[in-house]
Order: C-alpha cells, then sequence, then structure tokens
C-alpha cells in the first residue's frame, strides 16, 4: 500500500493526538507484559501494526487501525490482579 503524503500526514497527527492525550497518558500506571506498562505496548505495537499494515497489498482503514490498536488495552488497571475476568487477557478467538 503506498501512502499519500496526505494521508501520512494524518496518520501521525492521529498518532502524536493519542500520544499526548491525558486519558491514554493514565496507561503508563498499568503495568503490561515484560517490565513495561501498557502505554509503551500500545505505542510500540501500533507503529509494529502500521508498518505491516502498509506493506500489506490490501487496502486498509489505517486511522482506524491505528486507534483500534492505541486502545486494544485501554483498561486502566492490572488484569493480572483480577481474578473473576469473563476471558483471560490475550486469549479471545475470533
Amino acid at each position: 500500500m503506498k501512502l499519500t503524503e496526505e494521508r501520512k500526514r494524518k496518520l501521525e497527527e492521529t498518532y502524536t493526538y493519542y500520544l499526548h492525550d491525558e486519558r491514554i497518558l493514565k496507561m503508563k500506571d498499568v503495568p503490561a507484559h515484560r517490565g513495561s506498562n501498557t502505554y509503551i505496548h500500545t505505542f510500540r505495537l501500533a507503529k509494529e501494526i502500521m508498518k505491516k499494515a502498509i506493506k500489506s497489498h490490501k487496502e486498509l482503514d489505517l486511522e482506524n487501525l491505528l486507534i483500534a490498536t492505541i486502545f486494544h488495552d485501554y483498561y486502566l488497571y492490572d488484569w493480572r490482579k483480577v481474578k473473576d475476568r469473563p476471558h483471560p487477557h490475550g486469549k479471545y478467538q475470533i
């Protein structure tokens, strides 16, 4: 998939908006994988997913994919400390 300059600019604006959003910044206080926090994990994953999506030969809604990636771990609690959660973290099947 080839990005126009306009589309690239829009993705960068969206990424930067959420990077500094005060709701999203709260994710820095929530533990994630391997000693990280959900904020760091989320934005690392967002970069990785965007690179893969852009390299793919599929026409994708990149802005919504980016937003979904950013919010995929937006729960603001340590999931490892919740005993009665409906689904084990990361174990959803489609």
